[in-house]
């Protein structure tokens, strides 16, 4: 029997349905014996025709994931909240890899009241309680730091999923068309309000492409830095015993070892990969999360936290990049402030209290290259261009200059090997700006110096970034990458910011 286009008493539109047909039964049906409708969105026959509209195709995907599937969603939590927490899930598990990649105590993924209800629903807390109650996601709270009356809601995915890098899934069409535009609307709004900078980074962005041809060596590259950063940890003074007896844990299975990370950045590039090839503007451009922190004015998008080694192998408009570096741009940067000092009187104190004009004078006779100097003095001068000693050496300088000087582990070390490397003032530098208040809401004192040089930094590369005019390009904190055919010209422009602002000698590139 042939389905017959007609309208039902209040206007609805409707097919008739025989199953003798031999026809599939679609969204508003009525069956020509019972003279019920059928409602795909609810999977299930009714007296009225629905209002719901269902789309034959979208570019709105969410993903089916083999763990917690949509059919275990469904059988849950009904057919009507299929889709809303399959997305819900999908916009956890994707942000959670551009925000949460290789960050030290990261919070989850950010959703604010409205955004729940709009993705999940009106019973968007109960639904969430059931979740965290089977391990799909876990979930905690926190206070704004600006507004201390308000909760903040972050979000991870749960133990259900184990190791969130290598989770299996298939890509699933949205079919509520009224959700679809619900989502559409939510994708824009996060990121319509960009101007300036951040809107020159999206367009960057909306032109760049990521495609590894041959993943197999630069993994294995990685896996090797991982381990040699590992090693050098447990040689390390400077790191207490619970972070080496995790490290140890670590290295017990090799293989075991070996196996995951590898296959954390294969999962890594393949989600850089999906997001880029997003169909929907809006939702593509909402999933960079391009946006600037609170901390030392750092912007943050998409490629902020991959490996170096991905972030060669970018294109832009199918060129090949650069990235231009600031040369050791902390040691830089802490030789700038000691030189020019601060605007601030409490940290103007401080740095005119303790001249520190022996890590001054070793800075500008070693170019800046602290690591070079320090890998001299440590190591031995046959070390001086040692790659590996240099890394060793870094990572040294890092404790050094952004531990906790007052914390007790290590904490004679420290100060004797301040004193050895930079003169007298240095340690005693650290400790008492590590007790100041700046008032920047920092969560602990000590990370103040981290503040500062992250703050030059940035009001530096700020000089650059707004002479570069239309050329795309990307800032990844201490440099940027242009394509090769802009290299000269951006470089010209660091010159110029250096030249601006007087820091010949102190700041450099390459």
């Amino acid at each position: 029997m042939k389905s017959v286009y007609k309208k039902n008493r209040k206007g609805g539109k409707y097919d008739l349905w025989d199953k003798r047909s031999g026809i599939d039964v679609k969204h508003n049906d009525r069956d020509v014996d019972s003279g019920l409708y059928y409602n795909e969105y609810l999977d299930r026959w009714g007296k009225y025709i629905s209002k719901k509209v269902m789309k034959k195709k979208s570019e709105v995907e969410l993903y089916d994931f083999k763990v917690f599937s949509l059919v275990d969603i469904k059988n849950l939590y009904g057919k009507g909240k299929v889709e809303r927490i399959g997305m819900f899930l999908s916009l956890i598990y994707d942000r959670s890899f551009v925000e949460g990649y290789n960050r030290d105590n990261w919070n989850g993924v950010y959703f604010s009241s409205d955004e729940l209800k709009r993705i999940i629903g009106k019973d968007c807390i109960k639904i969430i309680n059931k979740l965290v109650n089977r391990g799909v996601v876990d979930f905690n709270k926190k206070n704004s730091k600006h507004r201390v009356y308000r909760s903040l809601r972050y979000f991870k995915l749960g133990e259900v999923f184990e190791d969130v890098l290598k989770v299996e899934f298939e890509r699933v069409e949205i079919k509520d068309a009224r959700f679809e535009k619900s989502l559409r609307e939510y994708f824009n709004r996060n990121s319509e309000n960009r101007e300036g900078v951040l809107k020159k980074v999206e367009m960057t962005l909306d032109r760049c492409d990521l495609v590894i041809k041959k993943m197999g060596p630069v993994i294995d590259e990685l896996y090797r830095g991982r381990l040699e950063k590992d090693l050098i940890d447990l040689e390390s003074d400077f790191v207490s015993k619970k972070d080496k007896n995790a490290i140890l844990d670590k290295l017990k299975d090799m293989d075991a070892y070996e196996r995951k990370y590898k296959e954390n950045i294969q999962g890594l590039y393949d989600l850089l990969v999906c997001i880029i090839k997003k169909n929907i503007e809006e939702e593509k451009r909402c999933l960079y999360r391009i946006s600037k922190d609170r901390f030392g004015k750092r912007l943050y998008h998409l490629f902020s936290n991959v490996p170096r080694e991905f972030r060669r192998q970018i294109k832009i408009d199918g060129e090949n990049v650069v990235e231009i570096d600031i040369t050791a741009s902390q040691p830089s940067f802490l030789c700038l402030l000691f030189v020019k000092g601060s605007q601030d009187e409490s940290i103007k104190k401080i740095v005119e209290e303790y001249k520190n004009d022996r890590f001054v004078q070793i800075a500008k006779e070693y170019k800046m290259d602290i690591y070079k100097y320090m890998a001299v003095q440590i190591k031995g001068e046959e070390f001086r261009n040692d790659p590996v000693v240099r890394v060793n050496m870094k990572k040294v300088f890092f404790q050094l200059v952004f531990g906790d000087p007052l914390a007790k582990y290590g904490y004679k070390k420290k100060m004797a090997l301040c004193d050895k490397l930079f003169g007298a003032d240095f340690f005693p530098f650290l400790c008492k700006l590590s007790e100041l208040d700046l008032g920047k809401d920092l969560s602990d004192s000590y990370k103040n110096l981290s503040f500062l040089l992250q703050t030059l930094e940035s009001k530096f590369l700020n000089c650059v970034m707004d002479e570069i005019g239309d050329m795309p390009f990307l800032p990844m904190h201490d440099s940027l990458v242009v394509k090769k055919s802009d290299a000269k010209k951006v470089k010209n422009l660091f010159k110029k910011a250096i030249i601006d602002n007087k820091l010949e000698g102190i700041i450099s590139f390459s």
